[in-house]
């Protein structure tokens, strides 16, 4: 790989398995060479863009009941959410400079109030004592933007966003595409309640980008943070350069490193493992092939591995005739340039349970760590009038599960009130995480 920077793009496309097509961009409207960076590049990316803000999500609280007000956010905390679409984007090579547009914020903060306050859903009812100018503003932004639950950020909500591989999203990735869209220049977020609406109806970008391909992750370095072994891989060809036929398409992708291929056709159709899928529906470009190897058999991604991509047949040159065959390298780094933090799941834990009695708490803990380690510590806080304090901490036993661990314990709390439950870990590979807090009642 090169270490200089660049604004161009140079994706190589094998054309008939032997002619090879370059194309060399050359302005700020197009998209950039992701197989020109460095290491370097993407840390000092990460460093700018990544979530610094700590308070709370509001400048001024929303009520998700009646009398409904959509409150506003602090600066800070949408500042976070837009950063992680930009860094996103600069990651697969699409313009990162999306900016937050004020109205859109105001319409995106009435619909996540009103996902708070109704069924969690694209097109939710109006719920009662909502008049209908509040109403039709949040249903205005739900209906036009990505929507999630139990996020405690837009930054986690709008990085979950590009995972996007739940059985239930796998076949399309439309969290995803959508903010990759080349064409997308404006946005606005809303939070209430660990409910969150990002805007990305948007086709506002004056210039046209033009690029080959958005592919997740990109061709060239890209970081192993941003991608887990149950993450899908996705290409989206551009519609002006490329026609995408009724042919039999296969995807090969083959690790460098030991040379073990994957190869999906059709027949792969498992969204909880082995998958492919070549969806056309207008999530912004109107195509995308989608492809994962069964988690299990991935093992992890890690730092250093080099995995070649290839897809051929059923796609060709804009002249609908001439045959193209897309081929690229990714090679995963670190964007950190001290020890990478583990993930450590939100504890799962009953919402209510009684003083003294025994409940289980678990959860996950990836990468894969040495099964019947006590590898992660729970701390468990009670609210004191209007703080929290730890009044018990727990160690919890890990268990392999598939490709990443599993942590449990069994534990009780000793007074009645209200709880929340989070999970630490920290050992000589990985610097200091915390999960997300669970909250409970103890009664």
């Amino acid at each position: 790989m090169s270490e200089q920077s660049a604004q161009r793009v140079r994706l190589a496309v094998a054309v008939v398995g032997v002619v090879l097509l370059w194309l060399v961009l050359c302005s700020s409207a197009l998209a950039l060479d992701t197989s020109m960076r460095s290491v370097a590049d993407i840390r000092q990316h990460w460093s700018a863009l990544k979530p610094t803000y700590a308070g709370s999500p509001y400048s001024s609280a929303p009520h998700t009941l009646a009398p409904y007000a959509a409150g506003s956010l602090a600066p800070g905390f949408l500042l976070d959410g837009l950063d992680a679409i930009n860094y996103a984007r600069y990651l697969a090579g699409m313009p990162d400079d999306v900016a937050l547009d004020d109205q859109l914020t105001g319409l995106a903060q009435h619909g996540a109030v009103l996902l708070a306050a109704s069924e969690f859903s694209h097109t939710p009812s109006q719920p009662a004592g909502m008049d209908d100018a509040f109403y039709q503003a949040g249903y205005s932004a739900t209906s036009s933007s990505n929507i999630g639950a139990g996020y405690e950020s837009l930054w986690e909500f709008n990085v979950g966003c590009m995972d996007d591989s739940d059985p239930s999203n796998i076949d399309r990735l439309g969290h995803r595409r959508w903010l990759l869209f080349p064409a997308l220049a404006k946005t606005g977020m809303g939070y209430a309640n660990e409910r969150t609406d990002t805007y990305v109806f948007d086709w506002s970008r004056v210039e046209p980008v033009d690029y080959a391909a958005v592919l997740w992750p990109c061709a060239g370095y890209f970081p192993v943070q941003m991608f887990s072994a149950g993450t899908a891989w996705s290409i989206t060809l551009n519609p002006d350069q490329y026609v995408i036929g009724d042919g039999a398409y296969t995807v090969s992708l083959r690790r460098i490193g030991d040379g073990r291929i994957w190869t999906f056709t059709s027949a792969d159709t498992d969204p909880s493992g082995k998958y492919f899928n070549v969806d056309t529906q207008g999530f912004g470009v109107d195509n995308c092939f989608i492809f994962r190897p069964d988690p299990a058999s991935v093992g992890s991604y890690r730092v250093g591995d080099v995995f070649e991509v290839t897809l051929s047949g059923g796609v060709y040159l804009a002249d609908g005739v001439t045959p193209a065959t897309i081929s690229y390298r990714t090679e995963f780094m670190s964007q950190e340039t001290v020890l990478p933090a583990a993930t450590v799941t939100r504890p799962y834990a009953p919402a209510s349970v009684r003083r003294r009695k025994m409940f289980s708490a678990w959860g996950y803990l990836m990468p894969l760590h040495a099964a019947g380690t006590r590898a992660v510590t729970l701390y468990c806080s009670r609210r004191v009038g209007s703080a929290w304090k730890v009044r018990k901490t727990v160690t919890a036993t890990v268990g392999d599960y598939s490709t990443y661990s599993r942590y449990s314990v069994r534990l009780s709390l000793p007074s009645a009130g209200r709880w929340r439950i989070r999970g630490y870990h920290a050992d000589a590979e990985h610097r200091p995480s915390y999960s997300a807090w669970r909250y409970l009642v103890v009664r």
